[in-house]
């Protein structure tokens, strides 16, 4: 039996980082799509905008929509550059009396727009402890992916499973671990230099195992040992990126939570000195 033979019998935990790859990718868009499904508020909408975009005829189906430019003017600037969550010209006209009356600066307000109610006129808390703590506790858990994600992929201990038995075994690169015993090239060339095994009891199974695994130290062993390291080390790689490209969001988030409980904080300072003032105005001690 030739070792391109024996190799064919041997398959690896980086076989199944494509699947996973293209999985992430179909995830990530569908997520892109849904939040921009969530911020346009209606599917019919989105689908006009991205008709219109692409050379479309200027008309919406939305009868009311379309007999008010002005409307879409205003949604479009409040809804998709600033990201408040706007669906009429109402809405437009209350948050901005509410940035007035309350004496806050609108640049600063955008920064947590998805944090303000503009039914309610208000920021949707008054303190957003717990959702801090949440995204700090979110942040620990990516941390903790990203070094065990090194830990066991970023290594040049590779894991291997022998197709027909779905046996694991270890390889790195010198020396082959299987059955808690440890196999170098001059051993497995003995062992292979042997009868072809056939599977069957347990015996048989170990000795058909091991003469399957020893053929990763043949050359089209090495190249598969070399392109699975490759792979393990992307894979960890890509989890590196994608974890801390999440990081950084959930770390912005915090960022937004605490600039929110600031304003909070001013509003209440700011309606205590209009109390205040209109006392005096009125001689109210």
């Amino acid at each position: 039996m030739s070792n391109a033979d024996v190799v064919d019998g041997i398959s690896s935990i980086s076989g199944s980082f494509q699947i996973w790859g293209v999985a992430f990718v179909g995830a990530l868009i569908i997520f892109c799509l849904g939040i921009c499904v969530y911020r346009a508020k209606s599917i019919n909408f989105l689908l006009d905008r991205i008709w219109i975009f692409f050379g479309g005829k200027l008309e919406f189906n939305d009868k009311e929509l379309n007999n008010d430019w002005e409307i879409i003017r205003d949604l479009e600037l409040f809804r998709y550059r600033y990201g408040f969550d706007v669906e009429t010209k109402d809405h437009v006209r209350s948050l901005r009396n509410w940035l007035s009356s309350n004496n806050v600066n609108f640049l600063e307000l955008r920064k947590i727009s998805n944090l303000f109610d503009v039914r309610l006129g208000r920021i949707k808390k008054d303190s957003f402890k717990y959702d801090i703590i949440i995204n700090v506790t979110l942040i620990l858990a990516l941390v903790s992916s990203i070094i065990i994600s090194n830990i066991f992929l970023n290594t040049n201990d590779a894991q291997f499973v022998v197709v027909e038995t779905e046996q694991n075994f270890h390889f790195d690169g010198k020396k082959l671990s299987i059955y808690d015993e440890k196999f170098s090239r001059r051993q497995c060339d003995v062992m292979t230099a042997g009868a072809y095994p056939e599977p069957g009891s347990d015996d048989a199974n170990k000795k058909f195992n091991k003469y399957i695994a020893c053929g990763i130290f043949g050359v089209e062993g090495k190249k598969f040992y070399q392109d699975t390291i490759k792979k393990s080390k992307a894979f960890s790689a890509g989890i590196f990126v994608a974890c801390f490209g999440m990081i950084l969001v959930f770390g912005y988030q915090i960022i937004k939570y605490i600039m929110a409980s600031k304003i909070n904080k001013r509003i209440e300072e700011y309606s205590k000195y209009k109390n205040l003032k209109n006392n005096e105005d009125l001689g109210i001690e």
